[in-house]
């Protein structure tokens, strides 16, 4: 290869490789204003879709791509459209492999668990307007077509009667049916109506590293926690460390910040 040759080569190299750096911090960089635009006009939810279906289409290999799809997930359930929304949380249990989808398939299965509750919920109340009770337990509804009888995480729902606390000889007029993994956060319309991200409180400190590899110190209520992607504690998770931002979630939301 010729000198000139050689430098028009490495010439082309450092370009592209800077064209690909320009645009992947840009990419951070919308992913963050879309996330302030989420907190700060929490109720514009057809303007915010459409917003995460412009950096979508602007960023199609990003790998912040199923946390914005996720953000637009909750303003489709904020507006009624359950089954694009079901749709698209389907799509993400196909992710490959990264701390980041790790999450993400996490949340998705959180969310679907939640919407079938829904159905277990309302298979009870076609069994009590029936019997005037709730059964005692769930195989009395196996007839239900379709009906799903483990959670997204494979497990079986867990399912009590309950009565009321200060009227006995009622049990089976009340019961609690909950996800193992999800807990209280298993009932849709209880989690839709929290303000997003309300009970994730963790703080970014400074940077710091975890042998070598970029770790950031975080302020997890009042206690400071040194983590690196893939790394969680007390059910907080951090899912992505970028030039820009850094990007954390629990079992429900998701929530990003700038660097420190």
């Amino acid at each position: 290869m010729s000198k000139s040759c050689f430098t028009t080569y490495i010439f082309s190299l450092c370009a592209t490789c800077f064209l690909w750096c320009g645009t992947a911090e840009a990419s951070e960089k919308a992913v963050f204003e879309l996330w302030e635009k989420h907190v700060s006009t929490p109720e514009d939810h057809r303007g915010f879709i459409e917003s995460c279906r412009e950096v979508v289409k602007a960023n199609p290999n990003h790998p912040l791509l199923p946390v914005v799809r996720q953000l637009e997930i909750w303003h489709l359930f904020k507006t009624g459209q359950l089954t694009e929304a079901e749709k698209l949380l389907n799509s993400q249990l196909s992710l490959p492999d990264s701390p980041l989808n790790q999450d993400a398939r996490r949340l998705a299965m959180g969310w679907l668990t939640r919407l079938d509750r829904e159905k277990v919920v309302n298979a009870l109340k076609a069994y009590y307007k029936s019997e005037v009770e709730f059964p005692n337990n769930l195989s009395k509804l196996s007839g239900a077509v379709g009906l799903p009888l483990r959670d997204r995480f494979g497990k079986p729902w867990v399912y009590s009667l309950t009565g009321f606390s200060k009227l006995g000889g009622f049990a089976n007029q009340k019961y609690s049916l909950e996800s193992e993994d999800l807990g209280d956060a298993s009932d849709y319309q209880s989690v839709i109506n929290l303000s997003y991200a309300s009970g994730l409180e963790a703080e970014p400190v400074q940077m710091a590293s975890d042998g070598g590899t970029p770790a950031v110190t975080f302020n997890l209520s009042g206690r400071e926690v040194k983590m690196g992607v893939g790394q969680g504690v007390n059910g907080i998770f951090v899912s992505f460390i970028g030039e820009q931002i850094i990007v954390v979630c629990d079992n429900t939301f998701w929530k990003i910040f700038e660097r420190p």
